[in-house]
């Protein structure tokens, strides 16, 4: 194999291989994740536990299927280089966009159940769907020319997947940290370092999703200026799915040590709505001898 040949290979196959592997440390912190959410968390309404178990699911056929991307030219096809994509990636903007959108569309409901207000539940899910519209078409596209210089036709499409996957995140962070903005001016003294912690939990979270998302369109249009055959946009592609899921069950098994925050500042008599679920908003007795946060933290 020439040098030249060689560094091609390095370029193309380089940063597949760098996010399969990123992928998989994930997979595997998603697995503890899942293992403590099911673990702690009893009280969660059914359709929401069926959620997650489709979440793990998916992720675990995504998972599978990157192996499958690096596998046929590092190993089955080792030594013969070729331009073509492997047969599997076709499978990762189909995959990554259905997952991300389920976290997207539950996180929109919650939205909806805080704020009343369709019309933003409504332009979170347009903008999951277009998501998963466009992931969809990068596969088709993948299918249809599996070729890494033929990318650059249908490269709208790509950044259409992960541009509005990026602002649909950017929307549901910004609305959640408004809720809890103005709850928070509301609450007591004592509960206003717990929402705070809250606030930074949901900052974190939009922003890992977003910012990789946004990362891997700007790394492909770089990239695919620079060198045709490069694939660095795929660092973080290939792992996009993952920081979805382990975000989501972060912030669900943060409930339990918020709530035992909240025990310890307030008293066992207190018991605080720090609430993303089930719509359910507190009676004038009830807000009269309870402390409302605004979330209930622990059913969802």
């Amino acid at each position: 194999m020439s040098n030249k040949t060689e560094h091609l290979v390095e370029r193309q196959y380089g940063p597949l291989l760098i996010g399969v592997f990123f992928n998989a440390i994930l997979y595997g912190m998603l697995i503890v994740q899942a293992y403590v959410y099911f673990h702690q968390t009893n009280s969660d309404s059914r359709w929401t536990r069926r959620i997650i178990i489709i979440l793990l699911i998916a992720e675990t056929m995504n998972t599978g299927l990157n192996f499958g991307i690096v596998w046929e030219p590092l190993i089955e096809n080792f030594g013969d280089f070729t331009t073509d994509t492997p047969l599997m990636l076709a499978t990762n903007p189909v995959t990554t966009s259905f997952i991300s959108a389920t976290v997207q569309i539950y996180a929109g409901w919650r939205i909806r159940v805080l704020t009343r207000s369709n019309l933003l539940a409504g332009f979170i899910l347009f903008l999951a769907l277009l998501s998963v519209a466009a992931g969809i078409t990068s596969s088709v596209y993948l299918s249809l020319q599996p070729s890494f210089v033929a990318m650059n036709e249908y490269i709208w499409a790509l950044m259409a997947w992960l541009t509005s996957s990026a602002a649909c995140d950017v929307v549901i962070s910004v609305s959640l940290v408004r809720i809890l903005v103005k709850h928070k001016n509301e609450s007591l003294i004592q509960t206003k370092s717990v929402i705070n912690k809250i606030i930074i939990l949901t900052i974190q979270t939009g922003i890992i999703t977003s910012v990789a998302a946004v990362a891997a369109v700007l790394a492909f249009i770089v990239q695919k200026a620079v060198h045709q055959h490069a694939t660095t946009q795929l660092i973080w592609d290939l792992s996009l799915s993952k920081l979805y899921t382990n975000s989501l069950l972060s912030a669900l098994n943060a409930r339990t040590r918020l709530n035992k925050m909240i025990d310890a500042q307030n008293g066992p008599s207190h018991v605080c709505y720090i609430c993303f679920d089930s719509g359910r908003v507190p009676d004038d007795s009830e807000r009269s001898r309870k402390v409302d946060v605004s979330f209930n933290i622990g059913r969802t």
